[in-house]
């Protein structure tokens, strides 16, 4: 018996087609009566770290026929690369928004969203009601238009911010897509 292009050949030409995994695997051969398995084997593919399966038909009726090395296949190792590449990218753009953010209160980042609209509403009409910038423009001895503008700033400086991270992000997915090689796929850094 033999292995070629993941295909177990046995001496006698049946033929049982392997998993492509993205690690080298053993595969434990065992034959086995026709009414368990009509191919009359039992083939067990065992990665590093599972637990060996058997054939759960008489000990008696199964007959060990070896164990084969089987290679990793190469685009499934190169697939299994990619998609732990791509969460070690997306902890990493997580990690940098969230330090972008996290000066901030969860208090005060809840009404961001508030607090841009009525700085919006307030600057194109000053007649507009602003409950949220009122009260914190006069706890902070300021106007309400002159607080108005800071937020606005601080929306801007805070888009521009986000928009690189995500950019990042962005550029390293496209990158970890196009990669041919497992290598390539690790060349590809955040904020590199």
């Amino acid at each position: 018996m033999r292995i070629e292009n993941h295909i177990l050949k046995m001496d006698d030409d049946r033929e049982y087609e392997l998993p492509r995994l993205p690690r080298p695997a053993r595969v434990h051969v065992w034959q086995v009566p026709e009414n368990y398995r009509t191919s009359g084997l039992f083939v067990s593919v065992q990665q590093p770290g599972d637990m060996q399966e058997q054939p759960a038909c008489s000990p008696f009726d199964a007959i060990f026929l070896g164990t084969l090395d089987l290679d990793a296949d190469d685009t499934a190792a190169l697939e299994h690369v990619k998609s732990e590449w791509l969460q070690r990218i997306l902890h990493q753009s997580d990690a940098a928004m969230a330090a972008l953010a996290g000066s901030y209160s969860a208090h005060e980042k809840l009404s961001w969203d508030k607090q841009e609209a009525e700085a919006r509403a307030y600057l194109a009409d000053s007649s507009s009601p602003t409950p949220l910038l009122s009260g914190i423009a006069a706890a902070r001895n300021l106007t309400v238009e002159d607080l108005a503008q800071r937020v606005l700033a601080k929306v801007a400086a805070y888009e521009v911010a986000a928009g690189q991270i995500l950019g990042e992000q962005q550029r390293c997915e496209d990158s970890i897509k196009k990669a041919t090689s497992i290598e390539a796929v690790q060349t590809v850094a955040f904020g590199a």
